[in-house]
């Protein structure tokens, strides 16, 4: 290793003729050859990994990086080895002595979270526990009536918390069914539909919530208030009339004698015969009504039968939004309750290729334009979800679903949590060159360049003709002041997208910085004529104008 260290330093410490190509210790100016211009020689790569070195580096950031690393994993793996799990006690120790080794904290941090992952551990602050208030929920003398109260789900500690509410009564719904992971505190709708109710009821109903962060059980208490007087007074009559015993007909006397007293066929006077006659076409009538509802009520059920509503929404596109109202809640909702049911296969059948459509086009413009809103990640990542349940064995839809949670995380600046979704989806693919550049990202949000540069020369391995990682790049060496490294990577970022404002935008910020002031002029030009033309997330006309009236009194 110090032999390498040696050679690369020797590499490192020369300069070279424009003229005839000789090298010269880089403390000269002038080639003692020709007389020539001497001149930086471009940077030379590591000997051990091959990540590109510039002039003024000693030793391979990236090699530095990986022996860090080595120092600190017995630490790492001997507090996690019982019980896969890293206390902030354990954490601080680790911390400390990687400080004593001379391992930056920063650096340590992120270190310590990729070791997690590949000892399969956790950081104790990162694990969810749920708390679910209330526990015990009173519908007390309600009607025939929807009725509705609310549930309050929180996460109390860190990490990220999914999972599902889960009525077990068919009169009892809960809406959104879905623990949404992107916040911390939900409140959930309990409603209780009181036509489903029989007369009298007087129960409880059990709704289950089951998280990542623990198990909880809400009791839902119901008592029904019967609505119709009428029908109440008809009901205990009849009840009493049913339970009343029958007297022999000697033991009947004249107080009782009406009760059975009988009436002679010519006794019945015409009036009497017509309001008879009346009477049963009333009752004839209402029993037709009646047929007629119950034949309406069941034509309907049948029209909105879960089937037919899940098949509806995904004619509509509403696969995976509104959250609680879309095909795939209904089609949780069908697979809690029967998961081998014919009508869920179906309905999986029907919807994969929808899903896996949907994910396609909107991975493909995030690629290609770098277009996508906070609540498109959130839609694309329920999209992946439902995918993934679907169809478990295929390893692309898992690694898309993790790339989706990692971007989630890293716009919320939930650092660790991007880093260990970015490194499952590797796991599930391993050269997904949006989740090395995500994993850059990360790296380079927490200042850590080298480690930065590293994932971003990964992208570039995995998919050598996509610009932004080469972008990227020229950020690092930009923001390191290694100018003529990052020259050439946005050389090539922009060879490859010409109509991008931003890579233009970015090179003029390195023309401007080396003192280039013309040609930074030339590239803001550039950006702000390609912004005007197809605006592109993120970039603002206005700074841009700012920086060519500031640039125009600079160059000369």
């Amino acid at each position: 290793m110090k032999r390498a260290v040696d050679i690369q330093q020797s590499r490192l410490n020369v300069k070279g003729c424009e003229g005839c190509g000789f090298q010269f210790p880089a403390t000269e100016t002038t080639c003692a050859a020709c007389g020539g211009h001497l001149v930086e020689l471009l940077p030379s790569s590591c000997l051990e990994c091959g990540i590109p070195l510039d002039p003024s580096n000693e030793i391979c950031a990236a090699c530095e990086f990986e022996r860090s690393k080595e120092t600190i994993r017995p630490l790492v793996e001997a507090a996690v080895i019982d019980d896969r799990i890293l206390s902030k006690r354990e954490k601080d120790f680790i911390i400390r002595a990687a400080l004593q080794r001379g391992v930056d904290s920063q650096v340590a941090e992120t270190l310590i979270a990729e070791l997690l992952i590949e000892f399969g551990a956790v950081d104790e602050c990162h694990i969810p526990i749920l708390n679910v208030e209330p526990l015990k929920i009173e519908f007390l003398g309600i009607a025939r009536e929807s009725r509705q109260q609310y549930l309050k789900i929180e996460n109390t500690s860190g990490g990220e918390m999914t999972g599902m509410v889960i009525s077990k009564a068919a009169w009892l719904k809960a809406s959104p069914n879905i623990i949404n992971s992107k916040v911390k505190n939900q409140t959930i709708t309990l409603n209780v539909d009181g036509n489903l109710l029989p007369d009298g009821f007087s129960g409880k109903g059990l709704v289950e919530v089951d998280t990542t962060g623990g198990n909880l059980e809400v009791e839902v208490y119901v008592e029904l208030e019967d609505s119709d007087p009428k029908r109440v007074s008809a009901h205990l009559r009849d009840e009493r009339l049913r339970t009343k015993p029958l007297k022999p007909p000697d033991a009947i006397n004249s107080t009782d004698a009406s009760e059975v007293t009988a009436v002679e066929p010519e006794s019945i006077s015409p009036e009497k015969k017509v309001k008879s006659k009346n009477a049963a076409l009333i009752i004839a009538g209402v029993v037709i009504l009646m047929g007629f509802v119950v034949i309406t009520k069941w034509a309907g059920e049948s029209s909105s039968s879960p089937i037919a509503r899940v098949n509806d929404k995904l004619n509509k596109g509403q696969l995976v939004i509104p959250v609680g109202n879309s095909a795939y809640d209904l089609w949780q909702e069908l697979r809690s309750k029967n998961p081998s049911s014919p009508a869920v296969a179906d309905i999986s059948k029907s919807a994969l290729p929808l899903l896996t459509s949907q994910g396609e086009q909107a991975i493909r413009r995030w690629h290609d334009e770098g277009r996508a809103s906070d609540q498109e990640w959130y839609e694309l990542s329920r999209v992946y979800e439902w995918a993934t349940l679907i169809d478990s064995s295929d390893k692309q839809l898992k690694a898309l679903k993790s790339y989706c949670d990692g971007q989630i995380a890293f716009r919320e600046k939930r650092f660790d949590d991007a880093l260990r979704a970015y490194s499952q989806a590797l796991q599930n693919k391993q050269c997904l060159g949006l989740a090395y550049n995500g994993i850059g990202r990360v790296h380079a949000n927490r200042k850590d360049y080298r480690n930065a540069a590293e994932n971003y020369l990964k992208a570039v391995g995995c998919e050598p003709q996509w610009c932004y990682p080469y972008a990227n790049l020229g950020g690092v060496y930009l923001q390191t002041k290694q100018y003529p490294v990052a020259e050439q990577y946005y050389e090539k970022a922009i060879s490859l997208a010409p109509a991008k404002p931003s890579t233009h935008y970015q090179m003029a910020q390195l023309y401007e910085a080396s003192k280039r002031y013309c040609d930074g002029l030339s590239e803001y030009r550039k950006a702000l004529d390609l912004a005007h033309n197809d605006p592109e997330p993120g970039f603002t006309i206005e700074r841009v104008q700012k920086r060519v009236s500031e640039l125009q009194g600079k160059c000369h």
